[in-house]
């Protein structure tokens, strides 16, 4: 069986603004509530209870980090690699008091910098209703392919965006 090149498997990753440190369970318990006050998750019903099971499930080829802006915790993103020649943005989020200082867009060109290092290409879902989160990822060069319909909750539609190596 041919090895997989992980990507992001380093205990850190200092960035120019922020840092990411893999996400513990005690991050989990007290960060699940407030990921669910946020869309997409807060419209689609998601749990507290179900968003903590879901950071901290077992799963090897998931990764997943807090980060942090100084001391702060600003965010956490969830990273899925392998996944259809490419990574995968399993679960991203900016907390409001840390949106509008481009710290999104200097994870998300982390996040595509480490994967392009290994394949061609990266991943995620929107919400079709998340329309601030639709612009944010049109803004960083994902192309918007094809709509899941009923994929998360019956109802509600998301949409599978890709972000090719050489792309914008």
């Amino acid at each position: 069986m041919t090895s997989v090149s992980q990507p992001f498997d380093e205990p850190t990753y200092p960035l120019a603004s922020c840092r990411l440190r893999p996400l513990l369970a005690a991050d989990a318990r007290s960060l699940a509530p407030l990921i669910c006050e946020l869309d997409p998750w807060r419209t689609l019903g998601v749990s507290a209870e179900l968003m903590g099971r879901t950071l901290t499930r077992q799963d090897p080829i998931l990764r997943r980090f807090v980060v942090l802006h100084g001391e702060q915790t600003a965010g956490v993103i969830c990273l899925r690699h392998p996944w259809l020649r490419g990574a995968y943005l399993e679960l991203f989020c900016i907390f409001p008091a840390f949106q509008k200082r481009k710290l999104g867009r200097e994870v998300m060109q982390w996040f595509a910098q480490r994967t392009y290092a290994v394949a061609d290409n990266v991943w995620a879902t929107v919400s079709s209703f998340n329309e601030p989160a639709r612009a944010f990822y049109r803004a960083i060069g994902f192309q918007e392919l094809c709509v899941l319909t009923d994929l998360v909750k019956p109802g509600f539609d998301e949409i599978l965006l890709r972000r090719a190596r050489g792309g914008p």
